[in-house]
């Protein structure tokens, strides 16, 4: 997690072709939440996101999820491509612990 930029939350990946995950923090309000999401768009469009809660100054918990869906029901601008179903794509998520 990036906290160059007050107020925003950015998490980047290690794989070249996988989006960043940019969001904006909520001010304090004692419930430590954030949430951030990537779309990339096509024919299969790919929803990633991460949702947490910092547990401490040291430490978090949250769910990364990924979700697939043909264009244009979820709202992605259609490109070329293959469905999701053609390729494969199934929703997944899973729990995260994080500590630094």
């Amino acid at each position: 997690m990036d906290e160059s930029e007050p107020g925003v939350l950015r998490v980047s990946a290690t794989l070249a072709h996988f989006p960043a995950l940019e969001g904006t923090l909520v001010p304090f309000d004692c419930s430590g939440t954030f949430s951030v999401s990537s779309r990339v768009d096509g024919a299969c469009c790919e929803i990633y996101a991460l949702a947490g809660s910092f547990d401490g100054e040291d430490s978090w918990t949250g769910t990364f999820a990924a979700q697939y869906c043909d264009s244009p029901v979820c709202g992605c601008t259609a490109g070329d491509g293959q469905s999701c179903q053609e390729m494969g794509c199934t929703d997944q998520s899973v729990q995260l612990v994080g500590t630094r």
